[in-house]
Order: C-alpha cells, then structure tokens, then sequence
C-alpha cells in the first residue's frame, strides 16, 4: 500500500507516449478505483493526436492517467471518435492524493466531459478542487444485467412488440442464411473491424462524412485500438452476416464487471427488418449468458430513438468544470457563464439545421 506525501509524487504532463506508460496504464487499471471501459492505453494511444496525458506517479508507479485536449478557456478530457465517456483510471488507494497533487500542478480549468455522476474519479476531483460546477446532466441508456434474458424481453417489449420483432427476423431468414457471429479469443479480429467500417461507410455517415472509414488517420486508429484490445480480452464484437455479408456490426468495450457500447452499422438497404435492432437484442443475450458483466453503457445521446426504447436502465451522467486554487473565483464563474452560453447557442443552431434538412441527430 503506497501513502505517499505530495513530495514523493511526480507530476508528467507530456504524456510519456512510450511502451512504459503503456505497461504502467494496464496496471493501474487494475488497481483503479472505477472499472472504465472507455480509458485504457489501448483505446487512447492511437486517437490521441495533439491531446497530451497528465499523469501522477510515486516513485515508478501511476497513479493517475487523464487524457486531455487544450481549448481557448480551459482543458477537457479526451474522448476518441469510438467512445462517449471522459472518465479515467485513479489508484483505488492513492488517487484522491494524486488528484490533489495534480491540480496544483494545473493553472486552467478543467472540463470532465461526459462521466458518470456516481463515479469515484469523479468524487475524487469534487473533493479536491477549489471550484466546481456542473454545466450540464442528463440521463444514459444502460443494461442492468440482474434477473434473466426472458426477463428483459418480457419486460421491455409488450406482447405487439416482441412478435413484431419475431416477425421481422423471421422476414430477414426468408433472405438467405441468417447468423449472428462474435469474435473469439483466438479469432482474427481484423475481418470483423473492416465489416463494420465499410458498412458504416456505405450508410448515411458515409454521406454525411462523419463515417470513421472517410478519415484514413481514424480508420487506421480505429482498426488499431480495436485489435489491441481484442487481444487484451476486453472486446465484445457482434457481426450480423445474410448468406455471408455483414448487414450489422457492433462492439463493446471491457473492463472488469462494466461495458460500453462503441458503435453500431447496419445495411441501410434491408432498413424495414431492422438489423441494427436485432443485433442489439442478440447483443443483450450474450451479455445476459456471460455472468460476469454487471451493467453495459449504452454510450449514447440523451433520448435516442432506438437504445432508450430497448435499453430502460440510466446512468446518471455530466459535463462537470473544475479549477484548483490558483484560477480566480471570478474568472472560474466567468468562465462558466461563457460556456454555458457557448452551449445554449450551439443547441439552438442544432435544432435549426436538423429541422431544416429533415435529418437525424442520432
């Protein structure tokens, strides 16, 4: 057990993108004092362009590993083009010493972008932190893994709804063959990751060019991460296959007894059986038969159409801004005024765009 006074702590905030920094990541995630799906070297590293990692070590082990992107009024968390969470990882036994030390090392606020209002990470900053405030919450889709599969689907579809999806699969089968695949521990995962990519390509990201396949640098990262990854054992990949082409592709991240969802695509041309739907439901059972996830994160917006409908549980999440002592009372208060401001102007010119071109914000 380390308890280490201030002095004894190392503050790095260039990232130390090495092997080392890799090796000392994958053992503090065992020691963190949250499961994280979303926060690991293997998910981070290959995304993490310009945004550095401010890290806290005593002696020669970490602490503390927080991702960050620089913006005009403050630092936020990083989050990859593939993930939705800016929780990290923090010793279960030094971080709140960690956290401490590494705002007094800070002279900016600091943005946590979407993360779980009951998180310890989160606890840890609250405590810490000389300003706090909290510029937005909303509520996530989640599976609670308790009770049984035949539990969730009597419970979450009434009686029209379950044979109308019974009806919809049994349509997609008068196709062709119909099977839904995972990957192995000792299977190839690679076949799987280019599937999804191109299928996400084919479909209204594609058009949009918000498809990860459109950027060669995130395509690549992405097939990086996600095989790295998979030979850690911490991902779950669904593929959907119609006499042998993928018409639904979807994966989760691992980590302890918690997931979350990374991304789905489906094969917009067979839209009226509805893939993507019955892949999540295929997607629910694997979780429900494998007895030690506990509770999966959808990963998505706030009332998105599909999820919200399937998926009943929620996570309390938020966008929380923090400063250390050394930024002003008045300079933190403005700095929170302009960014709520920043994001009711936003919201608005959102609204507008989607109303006026009919399209999806999902």
């Amino acid at each position: 057990m380390l308890k280490q006074p201030s002095q004894d702590l190392r503050y790095v905030s260039n990232g130390e993108k090495s092997s080392g920094l890799n090796a000392a990541w994958m053992d503090l995630r065992m020691r963190s004092v949250d499961h994280v799906p979303t926060s690991g070297p293997e998910l981070v590293m290959p995304f993490l362009g310009a945004a550095n990692i401010a890290s806290v070590y005593a002696q020669d082990q970490l602490l503390l590993a927080l991702p960050l992107e620089r913006r005009a009024l403050f630092d936020q968390s990083h989050d990859s083009p593939v993930t939705n969470c800016g929780a990290c990882h923090a010793d279960r036994l030094n971080g709140q010493a960690a956290v401490s030390f590494l705002l007094t090392k800070r002279a900016r606020p600091l943005l946590l972008r979407a993360i779980p209002t009951q998180s310890q990470f989160l606890a840890m900053f609250e405590t810490a932190a000389a300003h706090v405030a909290v510029l937005q919450t909303w509520q996530r889709a989640s599976l609670d893994r308790s009770g049984s599969f035949a539990d969730w689907w009597d419970g979450s579809f009434d009686t029209k709804r379950r044979k109308e999806l019974k009806r919809l699969r049994n349509r997609l089968s008068e196709q062709g063959d119909l099977e839904t695949l995972s990957v192995g521990k000792a299977a190839d995962a690679t076949p799987f990751i280019d599937a999804f990519l191109n299928l996400e390509a084919a479909g209204w990201k594609g058009e949009r060019g918000t498809a990860l396949a459109k950027d060669p640098q995130r395509a690549d990262a992405t097939r990086k991460a996600l095989n790295a990854l998979h030979e850690a054992g911490k991902l779950r990949f669904w593929s959907m296959t119609l006499n042998g082409q993928t018409i639904a592709s979807l994966f989760a991240f691992i980590d302890g007894k918690k997931a979350s969802l990374g991304k789905i695509a489906y094969d917009e041309s067979l839209g009226k059986y509805s893939p993507g739907v019955l892949l999540i439901i295929d997607a629910t059972e694997d979780f429900f038969r494998n007895g030690t996830i506990t509770e999966v994160d959808s990963s998505a917006i706030p009332g998105h159409p599909m999820i919200d409908r399937m998926w009943r549980d929620r996570i309390a999440m938020a966008d929380v801004l923090v400063a250390p002592a050394n930024v002003s009372t008045l300079r933190f208060k403005a700095i929170v005024v302009a960014e709520k401001l920043r994001r009711t102007c936003r919201a608005a010119l959102k609204a507008i765009y989607y109303r006026l071109s009919g399209k999806s914000r999902s």
